[in-house]
């Protein structure tokens, strides 16, 4: 992505729903690393994830950029990379080819966010960005309240960990998407690779970052009645200090899932395709999910 995406950090709440605190309720974290390697994850200091890892499942070579040879092949960048995350589809269905967005096809492929107010209208959904499209074009729409933040890149990661814990001492959403964009600015100026040590720092930085955000979950005063699966992944790899081709640097890239409905110590292999992000979510918190979405995985290790 260029310099330009990283300038506007935004926050969206999506309506209010109640907390059950004589049932233990469903909610889901989903964060987003954008450019995260495999070999970077591996090779870096992360105790939060690493702690996620532990209880819960990881694999190594789930895939962006869809299936080789088929319809479903798309560049490894970071606007189709975030739609097929985010509407659980491929270029055939939601029609993003690179960052221009042109063609488009959201309103029949929707991010998910929409299928599942669908399910739950009274749904509280949350989404803190630091690249504005993912808020301003994927999740676009009249019910929706914008906030944005003007901060440089890496501030922006860091005005977006700080909305998040705050939201989380102060709100009970049921489920929050979150991306942070330094991995993938460091990736772009100084190179994806774990011989960088500004890029497994940048890892590390995020680490640090993530593990604020849990600790703030774990600090909510209703927690022991919630239970929160965590998901993380990316939208891609890298090599040298770009990205968009097919090679195994650009496809091959993680996905970790923690919480009581996960199995500690999964490793899991071969991983899905990262379409797999809203079905597990959706199965986490019991709803339903129709055949006529076309929706491309199963759910995640659950």
């Amino acid at each position: 992505m260029t310099r330009f995406c990283f300038l506007l950090m935004t926050a969206i709440l999506v309506s209010c729903g109640s907390d059950d605190a004589a049932l233990k309720s469903k909610h889901a974290l989903v964060i987003g690393v954008d450019g995260l390697l495999v070999e970077g994850l591996q090779q870096a200091t992360t105790p939060t994830l690493d702690s996620l890892i532990t209880d819960g499942a990881v694999t190594y070579d789930a895939f962006a950029g869809g299936e080789l040879g088929t319809p479903t092949e798309q560049p490894t960048l970071s606007g189709p990379g975030w739609s097929s995350i985010l509407t659980g589809v491929w270029v055939d269905k939601h029609g993003v080819t690179d960052n221009g967005f042109e063609g488009a096809r959201y309103d029949e492929y929707p991010h998910f966010f929409v299928r599942l107010r669908e399910q739950n209208p009274d749904a509280y959904l949350s989404s803190f960005v630091s690249w504005q499209f993912i808020n301003f074009v994927i999740l676009e729409g009249e019910d929706y309240a914008f906030t944005p933040l003007v901060p440089t890149a890496a501030e922006g990661d860091a005005a977006v960990t700080a909305a998040v814990v705050e939201h989380m001492e102060a709100q009970t959403p049921d489920v929050v998407f979150v991306h942070l964009d330094e991995v993938d600015h460091i990736g772009h100026t100084e190179g994806y690779s774990p011989m960088v040590p500004a890029y497994l720092a940048a890892i590390e930085m995020i680490d640090a970052q993530i593990g604020q955000m849990l600790d703030a979950v774990r600090a909510r005063p209703t927690y022991a009645t919630e239970d929160w699966l965590v998901l993380v992944t990316t939208d891609h790899g890298g090599v040298d200090k770009g990205h968009g081709g097919q090679t195994d640097e650009e496809r091959e890239i993680p996905t970790i899932a923690s919480g009581e409905s996960v199995q500690n110590g999964q490793l899991i292999s071969p991983g899905p395709g990262h379409t797999a992000i809203p079905p597990t979510v959706m199965k986490h918190l019991g709803l339903s999910i129709d055949p006529a979405w076309g929706w491309e995985s199963e759910p995640f290790a659950l």
